[in-house]
C-alpha cells in the first residue's frame, strides 16, 4: 500500500478537479477542466455541478466547508433542536476560518496530487500465490486534490472509519500508523537508492504524513471530506486538542447575534417541516 501511495505522489497537476481524457492521449493523457467528482458530491447536493476546476487549495477547502454550511441552511430538518442548531453553525464557522491555518503557502497553488476517495484494502487486487498486490480497482472517485489529502495518514489502516473510533481504536490506529510509516520509509529508501536523488528528510512522504498526524491536519482533513458525519464528536475532540496546542481553539467563533439569528431560522424551519410531515401522515 505504501508503494502505491508513492506512485500516486509522483504525478503533479496544476488544478484541482476531475480527470478528463485529452484528444491526443499519447502526448497529453489527461487534463483538468471541471470540479472534482468526489464521494461528497455523491452523498449531498453540492450546488453548481458545472464549476470549473479549482486553482488553489484554499479555494477548494473553503468550497467544501461551504457545502456543509449550505446543506445545514437549506435542509429543513438538518437540526434536532435549538442547541443542535447552535453547535452545528458554530462548528462550520470555525472550520471556515481555520482553513488558512491548514494550507501550506508553498503548495496553495499546487502542485496537486492524484487522490481517490475510495482507495482502500478492499479495492486492491492480490496474487494468491505470491501475496503481492497486482492492481487497484474502482477509480470512479479519483480526482486531483490538495497534496494534504494524499500526504495524510490513511484512515483505512484499521478498516473502521475515524468517525466511529473508540479510545481503544484510536490507540490501535496509532500502533498501525507507526508500522505503516516504517514501511513507507523502507519504500522511500529503496526508490532513492535505485532511481531517485536523495531528498531532504523533511520533504519525504513519510515525514509529511507523520507531521500531519502530529499537528492535527489529519483530523482537519477527515472533517473536510465528511458530509453527514461532519459533526461527529470524535473528530472534533481530536482536532480541538491540536487547536489548543496551536492557540487556535477560539478561532472563527461567530458573533452571538449571528448565532441567534441562525438558530431562530432553523427552529422555524424544523417546526414547518414537522407540520408538513404530520400533514402527510394524516
Amino acid at each position: 500500500m505504501a508503494s502505491i501511495l508513492l506512485e500516486l505522489a509522483k504525478h503533479d497537476f496544476d488544478k484541482i478537479g476531475a480527470l478528463s481524457a485529452a484528444q491526443n492521449a499519447e502526448t497529453s493523457p489527461s487534463f483538468i477542466k471541471s470540479r472534482p467528482t468526489t464521494l461528497r458530491v455523491n452523498d449531498i447536493e453540492a450546488g453548481d455541478h458545472n464549476l470549473p476546476a479549482f486553482e488553489t487549495t484554499t479555494e477548494y477547502m473553503q468550497n467544501l466547508v461551504q457545502q456543509n454550511m449550505t446543506h445545514l441552511y437549506e435542509q429543513r430538518n438538518s437540526i434536532d433542536d435549538a442547541a443542535d442548531a447552535r453547535r452545528k453553525f458554530i462548528l462550520r464557522c470555525r472550520m471556515m476560518e481555520l482553513v488558512p491555518y491548514f494550507v501550506s503557502a508553498n503548495h496553495d497553488s499546487g502542485p496537486f496530487k492524484l487522490f481517490c476517495d475510495d482507495f482502500r484494502f478492499g479495492n486492491v487486487l492480490m496474487d494468491e500465490t505470491t501475496l503481492k498486490f497486482t492492481g487497484v480497482i474502482d477509480w470512479e472517485w479519483a480526482y486531483t486534490a490538495p497534496y494534504q489529502f494524499l500526504f495524510c495518514p490513511p484512515s483505512w489502516l484499521i478498516l473502521e472509519r475515524p468517525t466511529s473510533w473508540t479510545k481503544d481504536e484510536e490507540e490501535h490506529y496509532e500502533e498501525k500508523l507507526a508500522i505503516f510509516l516504517e514501511c513507507l520509509e523502507e519504500e522511500e529508501n529503496k526508490r532513492q537508492s535505485e532511481t531517485l536523488p536523495e531528498l531532504l528528510r523533511d520533504h519525504r512522504m513519510s515525514s509529511l504524513v507523520r507531521k500531519s498526524f502530529e499537528d492535527g491536519t489529519f483530523w482537519f482533513m477527515q472533517l473536510l471530506q465528511e458530509a453527514f458525519a461532519f459533526d461527529e464528536e470524535v473528530l472534533w475532540l481530536n482536532l480541538e486538542k491540536a487547536l489548543c496546542r496551536r492557540g487556535l481553539l477560539e478561532m472563527g467563533v461567530p458573533n452571538e447575534k449571528y448565532i441567534q439569528e441562525f438558530v431562530e431560522k432553523k427552529v422555524k424551519d424544523l417546526e414547518r417541516y414537522n407540520r408538513d410531515l404530520q400533514y402527510l401522515d394524516d
